[in-house]
């Protein structure tokens, strides 16, 4: 925890907890966060307390990826006072950050630019929620929700809580990495910008997720490797997440046979099932592999319509 806690300066005890307990850590809840407050690493709030008014509903979240992204501005300053604008994109499924474009200056065609974009790897979205932004209700905007059929929901004016998951998004930015740093000039906030959403997509935990991370298949770190230029690093990883599963396959095969075989030997009754089981594992396997290729070509479907 002593070692994590510089690295992760603005983690709480929480997702360190996660991490701990991935790694096979046995340590509860409860003596983590004794020991977190005796070691004086609890994280300072930042800003002044904010109040509710009226009445908040809870927002409805896709079932599935792709399905609706949302998109909103940030803005930062170098440190000769000039200002940057960061446009961020996220599936509010997955919570995966699918772009973080930054300049000093985002037109609505560059908008729509960076739409397409990550359309080309991922296929365009049944919806897209954001603001009423100048950017956001222009032309080429309007021109973009036309041709591609993109369901475009613009929020309420001065109620941003309906698009509370980019919000959160970008408090994350800000406090674990915009605040974290002092830019000079654009290249350091681009690099430092992508590192932290490689970071957030691949390592972050989301407690929302269930302590998953957004990105956790082989696929994904493959296109994102592309995106960044990388495709030795993209075909290494790949390679290596497909062999440790085949080793583990195997490992759990080679387990259960000899379980088999160590019961069959103290009884008779399980010479019928150990003959049926390649016949029943083969079957399970092209179960599997038939509701996978339904459910993709479903996503895929959905994607492209």
């Amino acid at each position: 925890m002593r070692e994590l806690a510089p690295e992760r300066r603005r983690f709480a005890y929480r997702r360190p907890y996660l991490l701990l307990k991935r790694e096979v850590v046995e340590l509860s809840c409860k003596r983590l966060f004794r020991l977190y407050r005796e070691e004086r690493l609890t994280v300072k709030k930042r800003g002044g307390s904010k109040r509710a008014l009226g009445i908040r509903r809870p927002m409805t979240i896709p079932q599935h990826a792709n399905r609706r992204w949302s998109l909103d501005f940030a803005s930062d300053t170098l440190t000769n006072g000039r200002c940057f604008r960061i446009l961020g994109v996220i599936d509010d499924f997955s919570r995966e950050c699918l772009a973080a474009v930054l300049d000093n200056s985002l037109s609505g065609e560059r908008v729509a630019h960076e739409l397409d974009a990550i359309a080309e790897r991922r296929g365009y979205p049944l919806m897209i929620l954001s603001d009423n932004g100048t950017e956001l209700i222009s032309n080429a905007i309007l021109a973009l929700d036309e041709d591609r059929r993109i369901a475009w929901h613009y929020i309420a004016l001065a109620k941003p809580m309906p698009n509370g998951l980019f919000e959160s998004f970008i408090d994350r930015l800000r406090d674990e990495c915009l605040n974290e740093q002092l830019f000079r000039s654009y290249r350091r906030p681009r690099d430092i910008i992508e590192t932290w959403c490689v970071d957030y997509n691949l390592n972050r935990l989301h407690t929302n997720l269930g302590g998953l991370i957004p990105c956790p298949a082989a696929i994904t770190v493959f296109i994102l490797c592309l995106h960044l230029g990388k495709v030795f690093l993209g075909v290494t990883l790949v390679s290596a997440f497909s062999i440790g599963l085949a080793v583990t396959l195997v490992a759990i095969g080679v387990a259960a046979a000899l379980g088999l075989k160590y019961v069959a030997t103290r009884t008779s009754r399980f010479d019928r099932v150990m003959r049926a089981a390649p016949y029943l594992s083969g079957a399970l396997i092209a179960a599997v592999g038939l509701i996978m290729v339904l459910v993709g070509w479903s996503h895929l479907s959905a994607a492209h319509a």
